[in-house]
């Protein structure tokens, strides 16, 4: 959808001059469109680098300084400006403020209550301030001026005792203020009732004493409340049944919740229960609990226990690092664990431990990957295990998608390389991971990695060409062109989508239905925007 806002359609620099920071925000906020850069900007109203050198009246050819030196108002311009908008938002915490609020109305609810997950996931503040999307408490702090940064978040900033001890001691002894502590401390519930209390006890367990411990507070005797129910295993599966109830999700979700979160509506229990009543972790106990569901430890966020891939003696626990891959290959091709492909072990890779957590499988000490999955899975030949190349990525996606298909009617080939000729005598090799053929077309699929986009990605500073970048634009303009020609079907994924389930949802995105075999056209200006916007292609391949 076009937006029809001022700052996009402006075509000349008097034009420019007369806009403000509210036409910037009224760009940004409407939802319509992506967000303009400086550069785009300047393009836009003719402003080449030789228009930039002279109005600068120097060698610079900044496109921000030139602009400014014009007569543009200030603030609109650092808003544009890659180089300056982050430090521009975080010096102006009014306008941060108004980007926050922007992401808070999108995720339907308050600033304080932002994760950083719904930051990450903001188009908006991913394209103005990316380098401070992590820090989710010091933003929300900038953002609430005069307020501790304990205050502003809904739960405790990450490792804030580590990092902000000042403040923490602070918070404490403002704390025991305002519960009026004198020579003893009030139960934890009264102290939960306070939103910085509630907050401590999240932290510690709902434990008083390890709170004062912390701080060296010699003043900790507590209310206590008896514990003998918690040695009964049939009351605390009660109470993580009525906990992950009130969370508003499921049992078979539980490996993905965490102790902490759990705490929060058990007042604790929980957590004493594992480690005091009964002697093991959170993973071992659910997994005694839920038999029914055949929970495994690794797939706990809270991790195993210690021992669990290597044991005391430095070797590898085959069986349990066997089951784990098997689990992982099921998770990756959404097959059950009995038919999982285990060729596609051959091609899995680091980020697919790490991102289903079983990242210490692929970082066991003195063992590399490939030697923990060939000891594994002595059944299967790792001589020609590789890191991952550009084949692996066709193998990878033939061996998720072949089974979707009739060999009969479709033939999929990996790693098809077409030789193009173009120009007066240009010759060009445009690579395909993975090609299905249909009677009527072809569906072509193409795994793009952040080099396609990222100018100064490590590929292009350390090509032997100074023009890589550039020579990477010309190829994929030149396939691009070439599939839309050829009435060809070209599916763009990045190495992280390469999943069953993200696979077939990411093409469908792009108009083609695999497990019907239908596609559905998109026309090539949008099919453009949202390559361009989802960090498929770089908006240069389609600036012609």
């Amino acid at each position: 959808m076009k937006c029809d806002c001022k700052l996009l359609s402006v075509s000349t620099i008097s034009e420019l001059k007369e806009l403000s920071f509210e036409d910037f925000s009224d760009c940004v906020l409407c939802d319509k469109c992506d967000v303009l850069s400086i550069g785009e900007l300047a393009r836009n109203i003719g402003v080449t680098r030789l228009e930039a050198r002279r109005i600068n009246k120097s060698s610079s050819d900044n496109y921000t300084q030139a602009l400014i030196h014009a007569g543009c108002d200030k603030e609109l311009i650092f808003a544009l400006s890659s180089k300056n908008c982050t430090k521009f938002f975080l010096e102006n915490p009014q306008r941060l403020r108004e980007l926050m609020e922007a992401c808070a109305e999108r995720n339907k609810c308050s600033i304080k209550k932002l994760s950083q997950r719904m930051l990450l996931n903001c188009p908006i503040l991913k394209a103005l301030i990316p380098s401070q999307l992590r820090l989710t408490s010091e933003l929300k702090a900038k953002v609430f001026e005069n307020t501790s940064m304990i205050q502003c978040c809904d739960v405790l900033p990450h490792r804030y005792f580590d990092r902000y001890p000042l403040q923490a001691r602070e918070e404490f002894e403002a704390l025991k203020k305002r519960i009026c502590m004198i020579n003893k401390w009030p139960t934890v519930e009264k102290i939960r009732k306070d939103s910085v209390g509630r907050k401590m006890m999240d932290h510690f367990g709902n434990s008083v004493s390890k709170m004062c411990n912390h701080f060296n507070e010699v003043h900790f005797q507590t209310h206590t409340a008896a514990q003998g129910n918690l040695n009964h295993l049939d009351y605390v599966k009660a109470l993580i049944i009525a906990a992950v109830k009130r969370m508003g999700g499921s049992l078979n979700e539980l490996p993905s919740i965490t102790l902490r979160e759990l705490e929060r509506f058990t007042n604790g229990s929980v957590a004493s229960a594992s480690s005091r009543n009964h002697k093991t972790n959170f993973a071992s106990l659910c997994i005694q609990l839920f038999p029914e569901y055949k929970f495994s430890p690794y797939q706990f966020t809270g991790g195993v226990e210690n021992f669990h891939w290597v044991n005391q003696r430095g070797e590898l626990m085959k069986e349990n690092i066997r089951d784990a891959v098997l689990w992982l290959v099921t998770q990756i091709t959404s097959k059950e664990e009995h038919g999982a492909d285990l060729d596609m072990i051959r091609f899995l890779k680091k980020a697919d431990f790490v991102s289903h957590g079983l990242s210490y499988i692929a970082n066991l000490p003195n063992y590399t990957l490939a030697e923990v999955l060939s000891l594994s899975f002595p059944e299967l030949d790792f001589s020609d295990f590789r890191r991952y190349g550009n084949d692996d990525c066709g193998e990878r996606l033939y061996h998720l998608l072949h089974d979707y298909f009739d060999p009969q009617k479709n033939i999929l080939i990996s790693c098809l390389e077409d030789k193009l000729c173009f120009g007066q005598s240009g010759t060009c090799y445009l690579r395909t991971d993975l090609v299905i053929k249909f009677p009527e077309h072809k569906v072509h699929f193409e795994v793009q990695g952040p080099q396609h986009i990222d100018e100064v990605h490590s590929i292009h500073a350390n090509s032997r060409y100074s023009d890589s970048f550039e020579r990477q634009i010309k190829n994929d303009r030149i396939k691009f062109d070439h599939h839309q020609s050829n009435k060809n079907i070209i599916i763009y994924l990045k190495p992280e989508q390469l999943t069953n389930t993200a696979v077939l949802a990411e093409t469908k995105r792009q108009g083609f239905d695999i497990v019907n075999g239908e596609y559905i056209p998109i026309s090539k200006k949008n099919l453009a925007n949202y390559l361009i916007k989802g960090g498929f292609l770089s908006s240069e391949v389609f600036a012609h």
